[in-house]
């Protein structure tokens, strides 16, 4: 494909969770310090009203979203799952799911093209604890969470190219 037809995506982190719930608060955590580091992502908490996310993604070409998952398995895992099955892997989903997945559905329905959407999550053992801290075994293992979720970004960022767009490629 000729360079001249391609260009760097429009890339945003979605971050989700509950802060005021421990563990939950984990994608919202990652997503601010990666969206520190990675010049090429905008950073932002993900809204709690469906047609607000709808507004949010529009823009972009791709979407990481980052949350909190409750599967079975070792706290700290981070897992790619389908941006479909997102409120099935929560306990108790919150608003900020609920509104994800009814944008989804809603984009389905009446035929709204949606970004590249690529869910990370982060297994935890407990986000439903009342505090505003993560538990003491999320913080032990806070720093290779974080690597992991930002190897994956990372490497998906790096091979990301998408076609410009008619306008775009005229210089407008």
């Amino acid at each position: 494909m000729n360079a001249s037809w391609i260009r760097m995506p429009r890339i945003l982190l979605l971050g989700m969770g509950d802060a005021a719930h421990g563990d939950d608060g984990i994608g919202l955590q990652l997503t601010r310090a990666i969206g520190e580091v990675i010049d090429e992502v905008e950073a932002k908490e993900a809204p709690s009203n469906e047609m607000d996310v709808l507004e949010l993604i529009r823009d972009f070409d791709l979407v990481f979203v980052i949350d909190s998952v409750c599967v079975p398995g070792e706290p700290g895992r981070v897992l790619r799952v389908s941006p479909m099955s997102l409120l099935s892997l929560k306990v108790h989903p919150g608003p900020q799911e609920e509104a994800f997945d009814h944008a989804l559905e809603a984009a389905r329905i009446y035929g709204r093209a949606l970004p590249v959407i690529e869910v990370i999550g982060v297994c935890v053992a407990d986000a439903e604890a009342s505090s505003l801290e993560l538990s003491a075994e999320m913080k032990a293992m806070y720093k290779s969470v974080l690597a992991r979720v930002r190897a994956i970004i990372v490497s998906m960022v790096r091979d990301a190219r998408f076609p410009r767009t008619p306008t775009e490629a005229a210089g407008g």
